[in-house]
């Protein structure tokens, strides 16, 4: 994961992020599994 700094702020974050849309139906589940798949590749949420 690549991650830019924000600003002069000092913190990084990655290039991608998950937002909190909905898409599709939901299914509790499986928006816990692509969060922690997402974490585990170092994603922002």
């Amino acid at each position: 994961m690549r991650y830019n700094q924000l600003g002069n702020t000092g913190l990084f974050v990655s290039e991608l992020c998950l937002g909190t849309m909905t898409f599709g139906a939901a299914d509790q589940n499986a928006q816990w599994g692509l969060i922690a798949s997402l974490d585990q590749k170092g994603v922002n949420e």
